[in-house]
């Protein structure tokens, strides 16, 4: 079987199965992104839309 999603099909997808973030991570979302590496951005980024806390 071969399946293809479009992009749209791939994006919605991802934002019902997005898991929200846990503590630690929330928080320094909330408070201190203004000062987050590369790194913190590279597990942080995909919780810019999302609002769980």
């Amino acid at each position: 079987m071969e399946l293809e999603l479009t992009a749209d099909e791939k994006k919605r997808l991802d934002d019902v199965s997005a898991i929200p973030s846990i503590y630690p991570y929330w928080h320094q979302f909330n408070f201190v992104r203004d000062r987050f590496s590369e790194a913190d951005w590279a597990l942080q980024r995909n919780y810019l839309k999302l609002d769980t806390h």
